[in-house]
């Protein structure tokens, strides 16, 4: 069990006008983006999508954004009312690589005075709010400030919380897949990842298949190798 409790909401709801098809089921190493992302959650850590049901075998829970297509902010809201555990880490499922970093976020905003709200990694010199943690309360009342959070930006949802930026995290994980040719890079950075950290690649992928096939992700490796075979179930070699 974790050594304090804290949750996670998982954003999948928005309208992909520049993709043009639903992000959360585009695939990178042959894991859908939502599964990349719930394979890096520990089985005891809520988790809340705000958006379509992904079908996934692992439990979660499933909320919308009120009115549909309302934004981000209006997103992480309704998920706040889903949420109890005192630290919440947001992600967009678009990060394809993030899932890595979201115990490391929710440990270290709980090292940190109570004073801090939020430690948000920096990119480029710009914030990623929308692959953070929070203080559940502090965020709940920043919601509740805004009003409608319908249309807001996240950007006004966090103004005004006092946040720490991440330290020593492989921020270069915020790779984040908006356009047809944003996912082939991250398809091209996957092969690249893979030829440098097979073994972990294998891991997220063995625990994404272990999911779908609703088995645990401690069967042995050969028996989830056979069955993915039989299956046909895409190889962690796969770009597609």
């Amino acid at each position: 069990m974790t050594s304090e409790p804290w949750s996670v909401i998982i954003l999948t709801g928005g309208t992909s006008r520049r993709m043009g098809r639903d992000k959360a089921r585009l695939t990178v190493s042959g894991m859908r983006l939502i599964d990349r992302v719930l394979a890096s959650v520990p089985d005891d850590v809520p988790v809340v999508i705000v958006g379509p049901d992904p079908q996934s075998h692992r439990p979660v829970d499933i909320t919308r954004e009120e009115p549909l297509g309302a934004g981000p902010a209006a997103a992480i809201a309704a998920g706040l009312r889903r949420t109890h555990a005192p630290i919440v880490v947001v992600c967009a499922v678009d990060m394809p690589f993030a899932g890595p970093l979201l115990a490391p976020l929710a440990a270290a905003l709980r090292a940190l005075p109570m004073q801090t709200d939020a430690v948000i990694p920096v990119l480029d010199e710009r914030p990623q709010p929308l692959c953070a943690a929070y203080r559940t309360e502090s965020l709940r009342r920043r919601a509740d400030a805004l009003g409608s959070p319908a249309g807001a930006s996240v950007r006004d949802l966090v103004a005004g919380l006092q946040w720490q930026a991440a330290d020593d995290l492989p921020i270069q994980r915020l790779m984040d897949v908006d356009t047809p040719s944003a996912l082939v890079a991250a398809r091209d950075a996957a092969r690249l990842i893979m030829d440098t950290h097979q073994e972990v690649l294998m891991d997220e992928w063995i625990a994404a298949v272990a999911a779908e096939l609703g088995v645990s992700a401690d069967v042995a490796v050969d028996v989830v190798l056979d069955v993915a075979r039989a299956s046909k179930f895409p190889l962690p070699l796969s770009s597609t």
